[in-house]
């Protein structure tokens, strides 16, 4: 293999890096140890095209989906407790969509198909529970689903 490209930027370890499609264009996210996710643009020389600022703790995995017509990454940060969901697509600064839920060792964060229907999100914690998260209406209320 040969090295073709070093993204910087980053200030801490790289936690992992994904793909996601905006639009026609495929873009690429970082999530780090210095609290933030980048986003690449591959087709660009791979520039940074913003910064999504938010967690306070290592940002340790993320995910990108489709929420209806809009692309969304959720991320998970083990030290601030968060799961957030994020709009990776602007062009001027990303907004933080909503905080689903604190609670300590999140670990695993999914897209899962639910009866062909609708997508959900489901996060693993480290005390057994996977929970399911249904998009709402508004990014006002999204609550723990009492169902294990």
């Amino acid at each position: 293999y040969k090295l073709l490209h070093t993204l910087q930027g980053h200030t801490g370890w790289v936690m992992n890096m994904i793909s996601f499609q905006d639009g026609d264009n495929v873009r690429l996210a970082s999530c780090s140890g210095d609290t933030t996710i980048r986003i690449w643009d591959p087709s660009d020389d791979y520039k940074l095209l913003h910064t999504l600022q938010g967690h306070t703790g290592w940002v340790m995995n993320m995910i990108s989906f489709q929420d209806g017509d809009n692309v969304r990454l959720a991320s998970f940060s083990e030290v601030d407790k968060t799961v957030r969901i994020w709009d990776p697509t602007k062009n001027d600064d990303a907004i933080l969509i909503i905080t689903l839920r604190e609670n300590p060792r999140t670990f695993i964060i999914i897209l899962a198909p639910e009866n062909n229907k609708r997508n959900v999100l489901a996060v693993g914690f480290n005390n057994g529970e996977v929970l399911f998260w249904e998009s709402p209406e508004t990014t006002e209320n999204c609550s723990r689903s009492q169902n294990n």
